[in-house]
């Protein structure tokens, strides 16, 4: 009788290994939130903050860093 060394076979269905492939991992994040904007006029990074019986308010950013940041002109600057 002849012996063979691996004796399994690791079956896989093409659909299955599809649905891992582009399966959201834990580690990829979500930025649509970050409400967080550059000024190109007053060159600040600034947010603006809405909650719920105060309005909203635009809070200021010194030192903060400016990769990546969607560019928007702020409120301040707007209305000159």
């Amino acid at each position: 009788m002849k012996e063979t060394i691996n004796s399994w076979l690791i079956q896989s269905d093409p659909y299955e290994t599809s649905k891992i492939k582009y399966k959201k991992r834990a580690n990829d994040h979500d930025y649509s939130g970050f409400r967080v904007r550059y000024c190109l006029v007053c060159e600040r990074v600034h947010e603006n903050a809405y909650y719920a019986g105060e309005g909203s308010n635009t809070y200021y950013y010194l030192g903060f860093p400016t990769y990546g940041l969607r560019r928007e002109t702020c409120k301040h600057c707007g209305k000159l």
